[in-house]
C-alpha cells in the first residue's frame, strides 16, 4: 500500500503501542474536545459518516450511534495497529454498524460523494500537503455535507503540554525546538488565518473557526500518572530519545514539581486550548 504520508505513518507504527497504553489519559484530555466536534457534526440517523484519523477507534463509536437506526461509520487511519484496537473496541461496545479502513486520508481513494459528513479529532494536523488532503476528503462529501474537526491552537496556549515540555528543557539545558508552522503535526493548523485558507482552496465553503479554552483538572493523586504520560507521548517523548534512566527520572521529578506548585483546591489546573472547525462541501 502506497502512502502519501511515509514519515507519519513511520512515526506512529513506532509509537503505536506507547498511545494505546495511554488511552485512558488521551480520553481525559481531549475526549471532551472531541464530542464538541461531534456535537458541531450534527449527524442524523440514516447517514454515512467517516472518521478521519480515527486511531484506537473510540472517536468513531459515538458518530455510528448517532446514525442508528440505517447509518453507518468508518474510520480511517494510517496506522494498522491501531486500527486492530478499533476493531476490538467497536466489539466490546456492541456496534455493529461501523468499519474501519487501513489508509491515508492525503492519498487513498474515499470514495465519490459518498458520505453525509466528515469528522476528526486531532487527526488532521499531519498531511505533508493539507490542501490536497482536505480536497480529498471534500471529493467523498455528498454536496453540503459537513466537516467538523478539533485542532490544537498554538503549544504557548496549551500549559497542559507546554509546562511539561519547558520542564524537560529546565533539566537537559536543550532550547525547546518548535517546528516550522506548516510542518506536519500537531501544531500545524494553530494558526486560524491557516485553516480557512487551506479548506477554501480543498474546496469548502461556509467556514467557521471557533476558539475555545479551557482548564484540564488533574487532582493531586493524579500527577504522577500526568508526568508519566508526558514523558511518553509528545515533546517531552523527543526530547528524551536515547536518555539515561536517571536524566528520565529527573525530567519526570521536575515535571511533576512544576505541576504540584500549581495546585490549588487539591488540583493543579492547565489550560487547553482548542479550535473547533465546521466548513460545508
Amino acid at each position: 500500500m502506497t502512502f502519501a504520508n511515509t514519515e507519519q505513518a513511520e512515526f506512529w507504527a513506532a509509537r503505536a503501542s506507547s498511545w494505546m497504553s495511554l488511552v485512558s489519559h488521551h480520553e481525559r484530555v481531549i475526549g471532551p474536545a472531541g464530542r464538541m466536534a461531534i456535537d458541531r457534526l450534527d449527524a442524523q440517523p440514516g447517514q454515512q459518516i467517516i472518521d478521519l484519523g480515527c486511531g484506537t477507534g473510540q472517536t468513531t463509536l459515538e458518530p455510528a450511534d448517532r446514525v442508528v437506526p440505517g447509518g453507518r461509520a468508518l474510520g480511517i487511519d494510517i496506522t494498522a495497529a491501531l486500527l486492530e484496537r478499533a476493531w476490538e473496541h467497536a466489539a466490546a461496545a456492541g456496534i455493529d454498524n461501523i468499519d474501519f479502513r487501513h489508509a491515508d486520508v492525503q492519498s487513498s481513494e474515499l470514495g465519490r460523494g459518498q458520505f453525509d459528513g466528515a469528522f476528526s479529532r486531532f487527526g488532521v494536523m499531519f498531511f505533508a500537503d493539507p490542501v490536497a488532503a482536505f480536497a480529498n476528503v471534500h471529493r467523498c462529501l455528498k454536496p453540503g455535507a459537513v466537516l467538523s474537526f478539533v485542532c490544537w491552537q498554538p503549544v504557548t496556549s496549551n500549559q497542559w503540554m507546554f509546562i511539561p515540555a519547558q520542564a524537560a528543557v529546565s533539566v537537559l539545558g536543550t532550547p525547546l525546538e518548535m517546528p516550522a508552522p506548516d510542518a506536519p503535526g500537531p501544531f500545524s493548523l494553530s494558526d486560524q488565518d491557516r485553516v480557512k485558507p487551506v479548506l477554501g482552496s480543498a474546496g469548502f465553503r461556509s467556514i467557521d473557526v471557533k476558539a475555545h479554552d479551557d482548564l484540564i483538572r488533574t487532582p493531586v493523586e493524579g500527577i504522577s500518572e500526568s508526568a508519566d504520560s508526558a514523558l511518553r507521548v509528545g515533546a517531552v517523548q523527543r526530547m528524551l530519545e536515547g536518555a539515561n534512566p536517571e536524566t528520565i527520572q529527573r525530567v519526570r521529578a521536575a515535571i511533576e514539581e512544576v505541576m504540584r506548585a500549581r495546585v490549588r483546591d487539591g488540583e493543579a489546573s492547565l489550560t487547553r486550548a482548542i479550535f473547533l472547525v465546521r466548513a460545508v462541501a
